[in-house]
């Protein structure tokens, strides 16, 4: 089995791939106070609650754009299964060619969706990655990492929102039924849901008048299931794409080790 962990500042998702088919996905809650003890502990229960041998995942890789947990994480993988995870970094041989100012500044999270959808999807590829940050990756027609959008984050600007204003109430986050709202919940909802699919279409709009193509448009992310009902005509919704990225630069890495020997 391969274990693939991305560490996000709100959450760390894992995913366990049995035979190159991903099985299992958990998720735990980012907390940079949180000890490598206590994340050990959050990985036994979900092992063994889910009957997993730590012992048969022979390979581990971790993205993080969180630096304090990395070294935690990588510590209790090496405990619990007994190997040393691959970290993506700047070294890293990903295969993603980047036609970007500053290579260094760009997040292994983004790097691993890139190389997750380029393994699945004709270029020109518009990624739209919604987690603590909007992120829109284009990919272009050489497979190249050229551009990217970003923006605060779906919960981040509600939050936001909620926080500096004397009389709006703090809701939860849902799809409301209709566009415009009769009552306070659903206004703010609806500013949430809706004003970002506005957004990501207009920008997407923009991004293919750029450069000139017409693109495949993929969606994912953790806030991207408030989304994807409206966007299901211009996007392909894939939920775990951040796995399937790190698999492929799992696999590669590998096999150029072997080359090398």
């Amino acid at each position: 089995m391969i274990l693939t962990i991305d560490i996000g500042n709100t959450v760390i998702a894992l995913g366990i791939f049995k035979e190159n088919k991903l099985v299992h996905v958990f998720n735990l809650d980012t907390d940079n106070k949180r000890s490598s003890d206590l994340y050990l502990a959050d990985l036994v229960m979900l092992f063994r609650v889910h009957q997993i041998d730590p012992k048969l995942i022979k390979e581990a890789i971790i993205s993080s754009v969180v630096p304090i947990l990395t070294s935690s994480f990588v510590e209790n993988v090496t405990k619990l299964c007994g190997i040393e995870p691959l970290i993506v970094g700047r070294k890293t041989k990903t295969g993603l060619p980047l036609r970007v100012d500053n290579p260094s500044e760009l997040g292994a999270d983004l790097v691993a969706v890139s190389v997750g959808a380029i393994n699945k999807f004709k270029s020109p590829i518009i990624i739209v990655d919604y987690g603590t940050a909007n992120k829109f990756l284009y990919i272009d027609n050489n497979g190249a990492l050229a551009g990217a959008i970003f923006t605060p984050g779906l919960t981040i600007s509600y939050e936001a929102l909620v926080n500096r204003t004397a009389q709006l109430p703090s809701v939860s986050l849902e799809k409301p039924n209709n566009i415009l709202g009769k009552n306070t919940k659903d206004c703010l909802n609806s500013g949430a849901v809706y004003g970002n699919v506005a957004m990501i279409s207009k920008l997407c709009e923009m991004i293919e008048k750029e450069v000139g193509f017409k693109c495949s448009k993929i969606l994912t992310g953790g806030n991207a299931k408030y989304l994807k009902d409206e966007l299901k005509d211009e996007f392909i919704y894939e939920e775990n794409l951040i796995h399937d990225g790190l698999l492929t630069i799992l696999l590669k890495t590998k096999g150029e080790s072997k080359n090398e020997k």
